[in-house]
């Protein structure tokens, strides 16, 4: 990755104002030349709204008002402006740190328009500031602990240079962004899952640092920050979704303009291509053909993150699974040509008729990647010592999505799991009428099919498990009886096969010449269309058993049925 060449030094005031002086009529009189004597390294005004929703933009009073000038008069010392920002450090929000770059930005444009006192103050109050910095603010908050601490000292220093601390307050403005890269990054540039819907605003950030400093022909960021930043933009492409959104998110932040700025603050030809494949552009403009086989691994999983990114390819159309694994909860959103299901999935789990809960966070006991799929297991402990699995697989060439949950040494007579996974809010959903699969749509087209392979295929078969789409939820229940209990589910990813006619069977599991109970073993086949799968899973500790005249001595095995009868292995857990 090559940085931009930097542009020619510009001249610069001789440094002889102190920003303790601005007191005194003589300094703050000169503060006001110097700035218009200066130039200013000036962004446009859309870079500062980048990644704000509408609803922000709107509670940052400032902002919205800036238009394709700067025209806001802060003439008024005791107007909401300046009262909103008067505790700005001492009371931390985002809405007063982001009107108080807003007005740092017209104050760089004309010092002597606004009230001496309110600017002083605010100057004072950003330098003053800095060596009292809250560390906690960056875990709870990060994008104002990046905006108080980073992006404004920053912009202080660099836009009135006549400064004789700007170097002072460019330099610690540089290592707090550099130093919150490093706390809320996973070093390959996934930030943590618990700042995902907050990445949108730290890209922004980041690289309005970036070109300002570009701007005014200095250096942002060391060899190390730089290329985490890039590492970052690039981990953005794979948490936007086609229409720029954020995954996990419910607002509609397009954020294709951030990231073709972010682009365009270094050079990299495979992340211009990557982006070139997430973000196509109309068909009417020319565009150079980028092969998915040069592109960089698809997928990723982050254990410090806690976050994993499923896809079948980059291609924007294609099926993606986002998993959020922390704080003992699992946020998931599904798309395939568009959000499916997205929020948190919620479980209750009664082990004979007794509520139990988890006692320890998720840890990722498996994670695997390759040109078949994709899979992620995660385990923790229940309050009675059980364990609690669940797993996702998503094959790449077959496009579906197997998720379970198992329910091992549970001690129990009875077991049961009641699930729900929120639908996104322009999907509807299809019943069949005789059989238990459901079916999403979107534009009263089917998006996917649901296949419940552990129920049974006919409704008219009696069972105490069952599945649903209830309002704007998937609902899923599954009772068995024994110390262990398997609940999986199939989503048939391909629009065109999933209407196709479609059954499947639990199979027998047999172990020398013995059948295996439910609680021991299980086996599913699937058949869509012309298409056939065998899933096989082991609840007990493996042994040599027999599914479907197959013979497996694993713990879990998903493949596909050849046209000679054998199994082709998308997934084998030992």
């Amino acid at each position: 990755m090559t940085k931009l060449k930097k542009k020619k030094s510009k001249k610069r005031t001789k440094k002889q104002l102190s920003i303790l002086d601005l007191n005194v009529e003589e300094s703050f009189e000169y503060l006001c030349q110097a700035a218009k004597a200066e130039g200013h390294y000036s962004l446009k005004l859309d870079d500062y709204r980048f990644g704000l929703s509408e609803d922000l933009l709107a509670k940052t009073e400032l902002l919205s008002k800036l238009g394709s000038k700067v025209n806001v008069d802060l003439s008024n010392s005791e107007s909401n402006d300046w009262t909103r920002i008067v505790d700005l450090y001492s009371n931390p929000d985002i809405e007063s740190a982001f009107d108080a770059l807003a007005i740092l930005t017209v104050i760089a444009q004309d010092p002597a328009s606004c009230p001496q006192k309110r600017v002083i103050d605010l100057l004072q109050n950003i330098y003053q500031s800095q060596a009292s910095e809250d560390a906690e603010l960056m875990l709870n908050d990060p994008v104002t602990h990046q905006l108080l601490y980073g992006e404004l000292p920053i912009t202080l220093g660099l836009r009135f240079p006549m400064l004789q601390e700007s170097d002072e307050l460019v330099h610690d403005g540089r290592q707090l962004l550099a130093n919150g890269m490093q706390e809320l990054l996973d070093g390959d540039g996934l930030p943590h899952g618990n700042y995902v819907n907050q990445s949108g605003m730290l890209l922004a950030i980041w690289t309005r640092a970036l070109k300002l400093c570009d701007l005014a022909n200095t250096e942002c960021f060391d060899i190390d920050a730089q290329t985490q930043y890039e590492y970052f933009v690039r981990q953005m492409l794979r948490l936007v979704r086609r229409d720029g959104t954020l995954v996990f998110s419910e607002d509609e932040v397009d954020l294709k303009k951030l990231m073709a700025s972010a682009l365009s603050c270094y050079h990299d030809d495979d992340d211009k291509a990557l982006a070139g494949v997430v973000f196509p552009k109309a068909k009417s403009e020319k565009r150079k053909k980028t092969s998915l086989n040069s592109l960089p691994e698809a997928s990723t999983n982050s254990e410090w993150g806690e976050l994993t990114v499923m896809q079948t390819e980059w291609l924007p159309k294609s099926p993606k699974l986002s998993v959020h694994y922390g704080q003992r909860k699992i946020q998931a959103e599904l798309s395939s040509a568009g959000v499916l299901l997205n929020g948190e999935i919620q479980n209750q789990i009664f082990l004979d008729e007794k509520v139990v809960t988890a006692t320890t966070d998720w840890e990722v006991v498996c994670w695997h990647s390759d040109q078949d799929g994709d899979f992620l297991e995660l385990e923790c402990e229940l309050e009675n010592g059980a364990k609690w699995q669940k797993h996702f697989l998503l094959a790449r060439s077959e496009l579906f999505l197997l998720t379970a949950d198992v329910l091992m040494n549970t001690g129990a007579k009875q077991v049961r799991l009641e699930s729900t996974w929120p639908m996104a809010a322009d999907v509807g959903f299809g019943v069949a009428h005789e059989t238990n699969e459901l079916f999403l749509t979107r534009k009263a087209k089917t998006a996917a099919g649901l296949i419940p392979i552990a129920l049974p295929e006919w409704k008219t078969e009696r069972t105490d498990s069952r599945v649903s789409l209830s309002g704007s939820q998937l609902e899923f229940v599954m009772v068995g009886t024994g110390d262990n209990l398997y609940c999986p589910m199939f989503f048939d990813l391909d629009p065109k096969r999933c209407r196709k006619q479609l059954t499947w069977r639990q199979l027998t599991v047999a172990e020398k010449l013995e059948i295996l109970p439910q609680s021991d073993a299980v086996g599913y086949r699937i058949h869509v269309g012309n298409q056939q799968w065998l899933v096989y899973r082991s609840l007990v500790e493996p042994e040599s058993r027999t599914v479907f005249g197959q013979n497996f001595s694993v713990e879990f095995y998903v493949g596909t049925f050849e046209s000679d009868g054998t199994s082709s292995e998308i997934i084998s857990v030992d």
